[in-house]
């Protein structure tokens, strides 16, 4: 740690720019009894479309570039179930409603997630956490056996055996796009984190399974289970727990200010 002028301990924080997030990345909100080291992590121009917050977590768990930062639940998960020594506070600022982000082509004969069965479908890597909460949806809101597809990824992140040995998985070719081989009919279908433009869905007869307005989907869905699914949350490591008993408690009230403070009304709403 370094220390600030007044000796308030300084911790570096990599995390996306969401309306959540930026009164304090931007210092409209200051944590109580330390300071944030922000390390600007923009979205990219063409929005989601490259995996850059891949690189973030790989970033984090291999070589401990930042004290504190954002990352998707499923790298979370797998990298504490390979021990990694991390803790997540309870800061979900960016949840999603998945059930409209299974895609398919026209040509491909697939009206209902039971045609999944023997197909193939791409997904950007296994520990997408938006995969993750589409592939539990299709295991059991629709009894779809997930060893029955042949997986497609265009990122290779280390699998437990206990689920390499379980799941058919490729690896697509680097300089090709899941939606290039989605169009081309080289995989049947798709689960990705964003949705296409209209223009190219339109373009290339890419479609969702569930339907084009999948709301009332969700509605039931959390009806039924009372989720609203997390995508991403906060992690530190926990040494620094250790030596800051106060940091998770101190984090967690400065992350919910900067969502609910007094300010919000003018924080930016494009994002």
């Amino acid at each position: 740690m370094i220390e600030d002028a007044i000796m308030k301990p300084t911790f570096s924080i990599s995390c996306g720019e969401y309306k959540r997030t930026r009164p304090l990345l931007d210092g409209r909100v200051r944590p109580e009894g330390f300071t944030l080291r922000v390390v600007p992590d923009p979205f990219p121009e063409r929005g989601l479309l490259p995996d850059y917050q891949h690189a973030r977590n790989q970033r984090m768990l291999t070589d401990r570039a930042f004290d504190i930062s954002e990352m998707g639940m499923a790298p979370y998960l797998s990298g504490r179930a390979t021990g990694a020594p991390l803790i997540a506070i309870l800061v979900f600022h960016y949840r999603r409603f998945r059930h409209g982000y299974l895609f398919c082509r026209e040509g491909a004969n697939i009206q209902h997630p039971q045609d999944l069965i023997g197909r193939r479908v791409g997904v950007r890597r296994l520990n997408l956490t938006a995969g993750v909460w589409v592939r539990g949806h299709l295991k059991h809101e629709y009894g779809v056996p997930l060893e029955r597809i042949t997986w497609v990824v265009s990122t290779e992140v280390p699998l437990r055996p206990e689920v390499r040995d379980r799941l058919d998985v490729e690896i697509a070719p680097k300089t090709e796009s899941l939606d290039a081989l989605l169009v081309r009919g080289q995989i049947d279908a798709m689960i990705e984190a964003f949705t296409p433009k209209a223009t190219t869905q339109a373009a290339s007869g890419i479609r969702r399974i569930l339907g084009k307005d999948t709301r009332q989907i969700e509605i039931d869905y959390y009806s039924r289970t009372g989720i609203f699914p997390i995508m991403h949350t906060v992690v530190l490591w926990t040494n620094l727990m250790e030596l800051y008993p106060n940091l998770p408690e101190r984090l967690h009230r400065a992350f919910m200010d900067a969502c609910y403070g007094s300010h919000y009304l003018t924080v930016d709403r494009s994002n």
